[in-house]
């Protein structure tokens, strides 16, 4: 239902969103509608990651004067804030996994990383530590993917090979199966700031920013906990 004063969605009969802060409304509030729009508005669907939409039967109703009042339900609707309407549109079968990750970078992690978390420009949800080291969720449609990545500084000391050293120490095998999951920079690329090298069992990789792609499948969350902890480590011992 969109109103002039609030929107809300109810999904068989049971309110799930409301909102009177939508651009429109601050529109019609300020008085200030494009005239583009004067004689109504476009409107579409889209649906989450990993959700299949059929369409049956589509009507509109539109209200000349006397539009439905706000119900009473969606008056107690929690507000969540950007990561919890993030995690919240996760599948669900990463939602819990999501949310322990976000509780070990967080709090496990806060003496030695220092996390900040956010929702970037583009809409992915990022942690990023002073020292560098970074995780990123990208979570749309057919692409959505995690990964952890370093942004090199001249001010700061570069974590990425020892990063996959201390991985070696408990697990060769986890240490080589992250290894592949490098992304490789373009070597027609030149003078490209974002690419380190990284030494490991032998082999020297040309990388963008030494990033490692995780699948969205539960157990890539508890890979991705091992390479925080391993650059935990390493934090821990320059300190």
């Amino acid at each position: 239902m969109y109103g002039s004063k609030a929107m809300w969605v109810s999904v068989d009969g049971k309110y799930c969103y409301a909102s009177n802060e939508t651009p429109y409304i601050k529109l019609l509030q300020d008085d200030a509608v494009p005239e583009k729009y004067a004689d109504g508005l476009d409107i579409s669907m889209c649906v989450g990651t990993h959700t299949g939409l059929i369409i049956k039967s589509f009507a509109v109703t539109e209200y000349e004067s006397d539009e439905p009042g706000i119900p009473a339900e969606i008056m107690n609707l929690p507000k969540l804030s950007q990561f919890e309407l993030f995690v919240k549109g996760l599948p669900p079968e990463v939602h819990d996994e999501m949310l322990k990750t976000d509780e070990y970078l967080m709090n496990d992690m806060k003496s030695s990383l220092k996390f900040r978390r956010a929702i970037d420009k583009h809409g992915h949800l990022e942690y990023k530590a002073s020292c560098g080291f970074i995780y990123t969720m990208r979570e749309f449609g057919v692409h959505g993917h995690h990964s952890t990545d370093w942004a090199p500084s001249p001010n700061r000391a570069d974590y990425t090979n020892a990063i996959f050293n201390k991985l070696a120490e408990a697990s060769p095998e986890f240490a080589d199966k992250m290894f592949d999951r490098l992304q490789i920079c373009n070597p027609h690329t030149r003078d490209c700031t974002s690419r380190i090298k990284i030494e490991f069992n032998g082999e020297t990789r040309s990388t963008c920013r030494g990033k490692i792609f995780f699948k969205m499948l539960p157990s890539e969350f508890e890979d991705v906990r091992k390479v925080a902890a391993a650059a935990s480590e390493i934090k821990k011992a320059a300190l």
